[in-house]
């Protein structure tokens, strides 16, 4: 049976998961929320429209944000959106291919605001141990680990 890793702790196992998702969409809840794009397909089957559900699927294109659609009534477009802040604009406009799906340098961590500690976290090796997967989203983390 599979579980679910959340740092260096075990969380719930699916099955527990679901049956969880299921005593809750019974409950006259406005929505379930969840943030992982594994298991879409079973949690909606289990919500079976009994209440929304926000899917998360990892989303960097108007491609795969549609697909989320396949499982969620919505999709969660938060790292999206982050690394590029006109992502339904961009859209709306007909402009999918000007979306940005990764950031490109530091500078443009910069121009988006990020918080020093955040591209700290994000880049050096014992900062963010648990988003280290996330690194690739920053093209010049390499570089990044050479200057500072």
């Amino acid at each position: 049976m599979e579980e679910e890793l959340h740092w260096n702790a075990i969380g719930y196992r699916i099955s527990e998961s679901l049956q969880l998702f299921d005593k809750l969409a019974d409950t006259n809840i406005d929505y379930i929320h969840v943030t992982t794009n594994k298991y879409g397909k079973q949690i909606k089957e289990v919500i079976n429209g009994r209440t929304a559900f926000i899917f998360v699927p990892h989303a960097l294109t108007s491609e795969e944000a549609l697909k989320g659609l396949e499982y969620g009534d919505m999709v969660s477009l938060a790292r999206a959106t982050l690394i590029e802040p006109d992502f339904a604009k961009k859209i709306k406009e007909g402009s999918e291919k000007e979306i940005a799906t990764e950031i490109t340098s530091i500078e443009r961590a910069r121009d988006l605001c990020f918080p020093k500690k955040l591209i700290n976290w994000l880049f050096l090796p014992y900062g963010g141990d648990s988003f280290i997967k996330g690194m690739h989203y920053f093209r010049d983390h390499e570089y990044y680990l050479k200057k500072y």
